[in-house]
């Protein structure tokens, strides 16, 4: 069985379940298409979808394990680790701006970040209230992630007097981290969702593996009623 045949198959025999359980067709006809039996309305309804569950459980064991399956998984961790780090940029990118504002962003990176910015003002004689502004441009931030949820982020901003000087700093180094499931929702979620709608590896890997469940899903009810009538 090629790549190609056992996601074919296992996304048909998924989908052919998931049709019949949703119209209520009779056994008979999902037992043919699915396990080529004829006159499966003699066979036992218990035994019938038990077979229907095994056949489904290879199908997606031979899809599993395939090498185009494989590089699919590979992308989609690639295109994961891309999504989640830009994610995380952008979340440190704007409260480094709200810290550089004068406000106090509520996360360890943010608390830090509010610190720096205080001594820098301070040091250089900026009165935020006043109309002296701190700016941070993107191209000034730059994130180096030591670990998938912490490393150091590379600040580098320059200020707007009142009068209209102009004034710049070298790159500070601060360090962040995303530390348990409150922190790094906000990162999961977006990042989850984009890779899942936007991602092209998402219906190669994602897509059958997700029918082939639901699917696995309403035929173990089935057997399972089956069974205990």
């Amino acid at each position: 069985m090629d790549d190609d045949k056992a996601r074919r198959n296992l996304v048909m025999v998924s989908a052919a379940i998931l049709l019949a359980a949703w119209l209520d067709l009779p056994l008979a006809g999902i037992a043919e298409r699915v396990l080529g039996i004829k006159g499966a309305d003699k066979v036992d309804p218990a035994r019938a979808w038990s077979a229907v569950c095994a056949v489904l459980l290879y199908l997606a064991y031979r899809f599993a394990f395939s090498d185009d399956e494989q590089k699919a998984r590979d992308a989609l961790s690639t295109d994961w680790q891309s999504q989640r780090n830009g994610r995380i940029r952008r979340i440190l990118l704007r409260e480094a701006r709200q810290a550089a504002a004068g406000q106090r962003p509520p996360s360890p990176f943010g608390v830090e970040a509010a610190k720096y910015f205080d001594h820098e003002a301070e040091a250089h004689h900026i009165d935020r209230k006043d109309g002296g502004v701190l700016a941070i441009e993107s191209s000034e931030f730059g994130v180096q992630h030591d670990a998938p949820w912490q490393g150091k982020v590379s600040v580098s901003w320059h200020a707007i007097l009142p009068g209209g000087n102009r004034i710049s700093s070298s790159g500070r180094l601060l360090s962040y981290s995303f530390d348990g499931l409150r922190g790094r929702l906000p990162v999961v979620l977006p990042a989850g969702l984009i890779l899942v709608l936007r991602s092209k590896t998402s219906s190669v890997a994602i897509f059958p593996v997700a029918l082939a469940l639901l699917a696995m899903g309403c035929a173990s009810f089935q057997a399972a009623g089956a069974w205990l009538r």
